[in-house]
């Protein structure tokens, strides 16, 4: 079954209540969320109950959260994409979220491809411990420096 969803980053301007409701005025049951500080603030995973989401999500009848985006999630440059990863995922466990997004990010200029492949490599390995103890699934959004092509998508997909 496809669950079709709508991410609340569509309406990162507004608060997350009024963001929801537009959702589900437009006709969706399923939702993703962000934690991505200002950008779009609607969760914060260091200070937000998660079953204060989970009753939002029964609030507006949605069927299930789909998705929570993790807080630093370009692991190549951000060594908070650690420790916020595990956080991410222990945050959307609590809440019932089975999915967290995050990102291999962009190779730092002064950092060789071998060497971002190990950085990666080394972070995406501590983060996908935490997913395995939590049963939550780690996906990686197509927008970094690997992340973009064929051929690092497939060596990515090898790290784990």
């Amino acid at each position: 079954m496809i669950k079709l969803g709508c991410g609340t980053v569509l309406f990162r301007e507004y608060d997350l209540e009024r963001s929801l409701d537009a959702i589900r005025n437009i006709g969706y049951e399923y939702f993703e969320t962000q934690a991505v500080g200002p950008w779009c603030p609607h969760v914060n995973i260091e200070k937000d109950d998660p079953e204060s989401l989970v009753r939002l999500k029964e609030k507006f009848g949605f069927k299930e959260i789909t998705g929570l985006w993790s807080l630093n999630g370009n692991i190549l440059s951000n060594p908070n994409s650690v420790a916020s990863g595990i956080r991410s995922i222990e945050w959307a466990a609590a809440a019932g979220i089975s999915i967290v997004h995050t990102g291999d990010g962009h190779k730092p200029e002064d950092m060789s491809v071998e060497d971002a492949y190990k950085v990666l490599c080394e972070r995406m390995g501590l983060i996908l411990e935490a997913a395995k103890k939590h049963n939550v699934t780690l996906a990686i959004e197509p927008h970094g420096t690997f992340s973009l092509t064929a051929e690092g998508l497939k060596r990515i997909m090898t790290l784990g």
